[in-house]
């Protein structure tokens, strides 16, 4: 790719990532006023989704679960970088340009947004022609029906006896 595609894409992604974080934002609003619980939560499904299927994540947004439960995505105006010098972590606020110290610890947890990876793995076709699959539970690829824009890809693994 060109330089200037590569300048665009970013455009693209920075665009995306803020209409991410301002659903986020509302989510968190409508919380705080009250909203109905069973609209939040389909809500939140769709944005951990909508995170899921993105290509690639923002590297300077995306964390380690503290708690070890995967990855969490920083809060809105937050970002991680590394020091060039020790190559120790330290996070820092692009909207004030407010920076941390090397090894404090992350924005509190309940600040931080899900990111569910599942969501992104392509279906296995094997299992959406039959509804089994010779992988079982080894199998990389989620076994269920595809949702629209959803990837298929066959099985990768083979079965005890087929080897």
């Amino acid at each position: 790719t060109t330089l200037i595609e590569q300048k665009a894409q970013a455009g693209l992604m920075s665009l995306a990532w803020a209409k991410v974080e301002n659903l986020t934002v509302a989510i968190k609003e409508a919380k705080l006023a009250g909203a109905q619980e069973s609209l939040v939560s389909k809500e939140e499904a769709l944005l951990a989704e909508a995170v899921a299927r993105v290509p690639e994540l923002p590297n300077d947004r995306v964390i380690l679960d503290p708690e070890g439960e995967g990855l969490k995505l920083l809060p809105r105006g937050h970002k991680r970088a590394v020091d060039k010098a020790s190559g120790s972590v330290y996070y820092y606020n692009s909207q004030t340009g407010e920076a941390g110290n090397v090894g404090d610890d992350p924005p509190p947890r309940e600040e931080l947004g899900d990111v569910d990876i599942a969501a992104s793995r392509p279906c296995c076709a094997e299992w959406v022609r039959s509804r089994t699959c010779k992988g079982g539970r080894r199998c990389p690829w989620r076994h269920e029906m595809p949702r629209p824009g959803d990837p298929i890809r066959e099985c990768i693994l083979a079965r005890d006896d087929d080897r």
